[in-house]
């Protein structure tokens, strides 16, 4: 009897497993965060104003049940980013993040992140999901064979 391999999930942050649209000033329109008024507003006050969604609970189940979590997400995470995700039980097991001065749009930057990762050793053979609030970030994962979880469907 061979070894079960569990499942690696990649959940996007904003929109996914939080809701920062305080800090985001996109109006309630898909892809329309300014990133100025984002800049402004990523403060540590702001960042714990964040509320969990209900995909939440299922990422920590599935943390728990031994699955791999990688938080991956187009912002560049900071210690007050960190210091949230310990206050408030945020699970993972690793982080893919924009690293500064990158202006790459978030499907590309998630893209060629998730096939990096896709190709370690390690990780082949395992299945992979992207959850993400964003159809574009879902279309470019599934070219790696990403099983895409639209976010919205845990509200």
């Amino acid at each position: 009897v061979g070894v079960k391999m569990n499942d690696i999930l990649f959940v996007d942050i904003d929109g996914t497993l939080v809701d920062s649209n305080h800090r985001q000033n996109a109006e309630g329109k898909p892809d329309a965060l300014d990133l100025d008024y984002w800049f402004a507003n990523n403060t540590r006050e702001n960042i714990f104003k964040d509320k969990l969604l209900p995909l939440y609970w299922h990422v920590r189940d599935r943390y728990y049940k031994g699955d791999y979590i990688v938080l991956c997400t187009a912002r560049t995470i900071t210690q007050d980013d960190l210091d949230y995700f310990e206050a408030f039980g945020i699970t993972y097991n690793s982080i893919i993040s924009r690293p500064k001065k990158c202006v790459l749009q978030d499907e590309i930057f998630k893209y060629n992140y998730l096939k990096r990762f896709c190709n370690l050793i390690w990780t082949r053979g395992r299945k992979k999901y992207l959850y993400d609030d964003k159809y574009k970030n879902l279309s470019y994962a599934m070219r790696l064979g990403i099983i895409p979880r639209y976010a919205k469907d845990w509200l």
